[in-house]
């Protein structure tokens, strides 16, 4: 032990007494505190794990309530655990990580009953009718929030409900080429591709697949295979709505703005005045995948580097965001875009009349 200053002395090199902490203060002020979340993946994983385990000991627990002395308590233990501990641990889990609202607890608390229905036994729902009559009043109040954000067109429903809405509306085909009436300059990206060959043959292995599914789950459940053939054909509805998109809903030069519609999966809006540069790829940023932030470019066709001097922030599924700088972008004639950009360092007009 050395002395260093006047009543400090030193333990170990660059430690202290006074660096240590003391012994009339509480363990709280002595040990470090963890305040930040753990990554997404991480708690996303971790929250899987846990409702699979609470499913299968309360699914475990009420298949064996007949042969304990208090089978009703057995049940409504296990229908608890499905419902109310469930609900509440996956927003202890995932609350903090995705910033989640409290209103979040209402939509997890009803799928949680959904969840209890098919796992619990048939005999043994006793105490799930309870809570659904519980869940009433909660219901007409989801309702209510729901129709206030949907008139405001605001909110996370909001935004899935209109993501919905154009996947049906391209998947269905009750929504055609607008070429002639949206306004701007077209620029496609799907003619140099093979992309629609692609769809077509997903199709076809999505159709044998869901079949296949459907008849190997019906061994073990009804519902089950129902649910999965229903997530088969929306998956197709999907594709097919995508397809359509890229072909019939372009990228747009419109007052001086590049309007970026890729498919069902990205949109943006990028002044022509935030464009810094437009070039071919290097060599190194072909070969890496996430050499720029957002790659809106399909499979086989020549994309280049869009690269802007200020980010700007792109919606993709369900009102997913991504901060963008840097966009790998696949057109058929780049060449519009470039004299676009030419035009517009000019001084001269950005888009032309669109016939």
């Amino acid at each position: 032990m050395m002395v260093d200053a006047p009543g400090v002395a030193s333990v170990g090199p660059g430690l202290s007494f006074r660096d240590c902490p003391r012994k009339d203060l509480p363990m709280s002020h002595a040990l470090p505190t963890i305040t930040a979340p753990l990554p997404r993946r991480v708690t996303l994983a971790v929250c899987a794990a846990v409702m699979a385990t609470i499913f299968l000991v309360a699914r475990q627990a009420a298949s064996l309530a007949p042969l304990t002395p208090h089978p009703g308590l057995v049940d409504a233990a296990a229908t608890l655990d499905l419902t109310v501990v469930a609900t509440l641990a996956c927003w202890w889990l995932l609350g903090r990580t995705l910033r989640w609202s409290p209103v979040a607890l209402l939509p997890i608390y009803f799928a949680s009953l959904f969840a209890a229905g098919w796992a619990l036994p048939p005999g043994e729902h006793a105490a799930l009718g309870w809570l659904h009559v519980a869940a009433a009043p909660l219901e007409v109040a989801a309702l209510v929030l729901v129709a206030r954000n949907l008139k405001a067109g605001r909110g996370r429903l909001a935004t899935v409900l209109a993501y919905e809405t154009s996947v049906l509306g391209w998947g269905l085909f009750l929504r055609g080429p607008d070429a002639t009436r949206a306004p701007g300059e077209p620029l496609t990206y799907h003619r140099g591709t093979a992309w629609g060959a692609i769809v077509g043959a997903l199709l076809l292995v999505t159709a044998v697949e869901v079949v296949s599914v459907h008849l190997l789950a019906r061994m073990w459940s009804e519902r089950l295979a129902w649910v999965l053939t229903a997530l088969g054909v929306y998956g197709a509805l999907w594709l097919v709505g995508d397809w359509r998109a890229c072909k019939h809903g372009p990228i747009r030069l419109d007052d001086g703005v590049l309007r970026i519609r890729f498919g069902l999966r990205w949109r943006l809006d990028v002044p022509l005045s935030r464009v810094a540069a437009l070039r071919p790829p290097t060599s190194k940023e072909m070969a890496t995948k996430r050499a720029v932030d957002l790659r809106l470019a399909l499979p086989g066709s020549r994309w280049q580097v869009l690269e802007l001097d200020r980010p700007v922030e792109a919606e993709g599924i369900y009102g997913l965001r991504r901060t963008v700088r840097t966009l790998g972008l696949g057109l058929d004639e780049p060449t519009l875009l470039a004299a676009a950009l030419e035009a517009r360092n000019h001084g001269l007009p950005t888009d032309r009349e669109t016939p």
